[in-house]
């Protein structure tokens, strides 16, 4: 069982505060970091995919009912993260963004894992266990970037070790892909930055969205 997966599974009961504003935390260091390292993976995972999004918003909110796997409807209450089905917003719990924010290595992978599952349904996948990354399922979601970027090469685990080494030339060139598109919309994100930009926003979800939890 990989280390994230037990804190969730441990802490899949927390409810979800009442009240809790909605906020746009995208361009937090570590969910830049975590954004990328999703567009990598999945460059290597399905490099088919292409994402229709110029850049991706991440937005911690209160949670709806959601779809799960096999359309399976999730309860509001059970969901850490949902995106509909080829959209640019990712929504997260206030209970996961606490916990993934923390500072906490086993939650600071967890949130990792969460967007990069999320970014899958960015691409288009809905939940599936026909994917691992998918999988409604903790225990099947490994994600190799986010154990090297949290824990760091020596503490890496060995299996993830191995598909790193494996990609090694897929990870560069998905790497030099990803930074530059990134760099030409942070240029022109500053460029169209109003003088005051808002502390928080309130994103109603525009379809159903796919559920994680």
């Amino acid at each position: 069982m990989k280390r994230s997966v037990l804190i969730a599974a441990v802490l899949a009961g927390l409810t979800i505060p009442a009240g809790a504003s909605a906020a746009d935390v995208t361009a937090d260091h570590a969910v830049q970091r975590d954004l990328a390292l999703a567009a990598t993976f999945w460059a290597v995972e399905q490099p088919t995919l292409t994402s229709p999004c110029s850049s991706e918003q991440v937005i911690v909110t209160q949670m709806q009912d959601g779809i799960g796997v096999n359309g399976a409807l999730v309860p509001a209450a059970d969901v850490w993260a949902e995106t509909a089905l080829g959209s640019c917003t990712i929504d997260i719990a206030p209970v996961a963004w606490a916990l993934g924010s923390s500072g906490d290595s086993g939650t600071s992978d967890m949130l990792c894992v969460l967007v990069a599952h999320e970014y899958g349904h960015t691409l288009g996948l809905p939940d599936t266990e026909a994917v691992p990354m998918m999988s409604g399922s903790w225990g099947r979601r490994d994600d190799p970037l986010c154990d090297q970027a949290v824990y760091g090469w020596r503490w890496t685990l060995h299996k993830d070790r191995e598909w790193i080494a494996a990609n090694r030339g897929r990870l560069r060139i998905a790497r030099i892909e990803h930074q530059a598109p990134a760099a030409a919309t942070a240029s022109q994100a500053v460029a169209s930055q109003p003088a005051t930009a808002p502390a928080a926003v309130s994103v109603p979800p525009t379809a159903a969205p796919a559920a994680t939890w």
